[in-house]
């Protein structure tokens, strides 16, 4: 959903955000304030890069990073796009998302443990399109919707159903204002910090891999995660402590 100049643009995918800038990485200080900064929490000179393809700590000669936003990205859009938007808005309701994430939650495919659903990818553009629009689905019921889905946390389907939504949700933040990012970081931190350290298991265990892997910086991850594993003679169980997040 980003932002073509012209329509030339359009074609060869040069699309452009409002809060994208530039990043030349110079100095030999450079790793040193970017480690010490992913302690740091978000304000309006934050820049969060976006997969650069390098390596960790070999940096391009430059790369697109993202500041720290004051609106959420539907702000942004045009005028007439924003009416036909706010049109579609009240379709997006509580009802019709509680609706995908049954069936979300119903699909049968076993395999892996990546996104397995193309419904999984739209997600994130929906959350963005939609963010905050009067008759939409709100930041509230979208946390109670994703509680509900995991339920207890003892079957497979529910963890992989959720592992997907709470993924979807994440990226969806990544161009939200920094109002909403904290919010949802304040729910959502407690309530994968329970996932981690009560309701992981063999079957599960791989989908929540997954998600860490995607939304933290590798392999900062290593010093990131601290994960331990406790057996018994009937279960393994697997326990993990959040020393930072880099968003």
């Amino acid at each position: 959903m980003g932002f073509a100049r012209n329509p030339e643009d359009i074609y060869f995918r040069d699309t452009h955000y409002p809060n994208e800038v530039i990043i030349r990485p110079n100095g030999q200080h450079f790793t040193e304030q970017y480690i010490a900064d992913l302690n740091t929490p978000p304000n309006m000179d934050s820049v969060f890069h976006d997969h650069i393809k390098t390596g960790m700590f070999v940096w391009p000669e430059e790369f697109i990073g993202y500041k720290s936003s004051t609106k959420n990205l539907n702000e942004d859009f045009a005028p007439y796009v924003l009416d036909q938007i706010k049109v579609l808005a009240p379709i997006f309701n509580r009802e019709w998302v509680h609706k995908q994430l049954e069936y979300l939650r119903e699909e049968t495919s076993k395999t892996g443990s990546g996104l397995r659903s193309p419904e999984a990818y739209v997600w994130p553009i929906l959350f963005r399109v939609f963010r905050g629009l009067e008759g939409a689905i709100t930041e509230d019921e979208i946390r109670e919707e994703i509680i509900q889905l995991l339920d207890d946390g003892k079957q497979k389907f529910r963890h992989q159903a959720t592992f997907e939504i709470v993924f979807s949700y994440v990226m969806s933040l990544k161009f939200a204002s920094n109002e909403v990012v904290e919010r949802a970081w304040e729910w959502l931190l407690p309530f994968l910090l329970k996932i981690f350290e009560t309701l992981l298991k063999p079957d599960n265990a791989g989908f929540w891999r997954t998600f860490l892997t995607s939304i933290l910086v590798h392999p900062v991850l290593d010093a990131v995660l601290i994960l331990g594993m406790e057996r018994s003679e009937t279960s393994l169980a697997f326990g993990a402590k959040v020393v930072g997040v880099s968003t």
